[in-house]
């Protein structure tokens, strides 16, 4: 797939003008091989970023889903649609790594080291699974586009209620968090959330506000540590959310 994008290296080369679907090429992208032969370099340019040599598998697999995509289609393999295909690589390149930088800066307030993440207010993903928090930053809530956050297995006991103030969140997944033992009521706030897992925390009562969050529809926990009557609370939250799926984890 010589010519998915105009050769960022040696844009006279003429491997960079082959069909897209060369059969001698098909397997990879003239810009993986480029950069593969550039390797021995610590950082590799490509467009207006810097590649590092851990990221060339995660760019082979971006290529290749955009191969399949534009197979299954049928789209013409234009020089337009090369420019904004090596755009698309870029954009998510640029968005994987403020989320990585994200995380790290989380990480180091969370240590009660200085630093500021208001930089990061355009993030709209954010997963910190197997990180390692006492406690999250009051400053979580300048991340006013954020849609999913992913806090699984991170040690945290409590949250704090700026987290609440997040109102375009879709998906929060706090499973896996043993020492959290309860939600805070302030979580009716977040009136966009979709999704919510609370399985493998201590929570053995849902907050009382739960069924106000009218587009819940995938709440996860474990039954087992709801005895009656807290049972009762959660049938009682399936009657105010008909379309609720509640899904038991061991």
């Amino acid at each position: 797939m010589d010519s998915m994008f105009n050769n960022p290296f040696t844009p006279e080369s003429k491997k960079a003008k082959k069909s897209l679907f060369n059969k001698k090429t098909e397997k990879s992208f003239y810009v993986s091989k480029e950069i593969e032969k550039k390797i021995a370099d610590p950082l590799v340019e490509y467009g207006p970023l810097k590649i590092a040599k851990s990221e060339i598998g995660f760019i082979k697999d971006l290529e290749q889903n955009i191969i399949e995509h534009n197979r299954e289609r049928g789209f013409s393999q234009d020089n337009v649609g090369l420019r904004e295909a090596k755009k698309v690589i870029i954009g998510i390149l640029q968005k994987k790594r403020a989320e990585t930088q994200l995380s790290e800066k989380l990480k180091k307030i969370s240590s009660r080291q200085p630093g500021n993440i208001d930089e990061f207010g355009h993030i709209t993903r954010l997963d910190c699974t197997d990180w390692l928090f006492a406690t999250l930053p009051e400053s979580i809530s300048n991340l006013k586009n954020l849609r999913e956050l992913n806090l699984s297995q991170v040690g945290l006991s409590s949250l704090p209620e700026s987290l609440f103030h997040l109102k375009n969140l879709w998906d929060l997944d706090l499973s896996d968090n043993v020492f959290i033992s309860s939600l805070s009521n302030e979580i009716v706030n977040l009136s966009e959330l979709t999704h919510l897992n609370i399985a493998g925390t201590s929570m053995i009562l849902l907050p009382d506000t739960l069924p106000r969050l009218k587009h819940l529809s995938v709440l996860k926990l474990n039954l087992k540590r709801f005895i009656k009557p807290n049972l009762d609370q959660i049938r009682q939250l399936k009657t105010a959310l008909p379309k609720l799926n509640i899904i038991n984890i061991p």
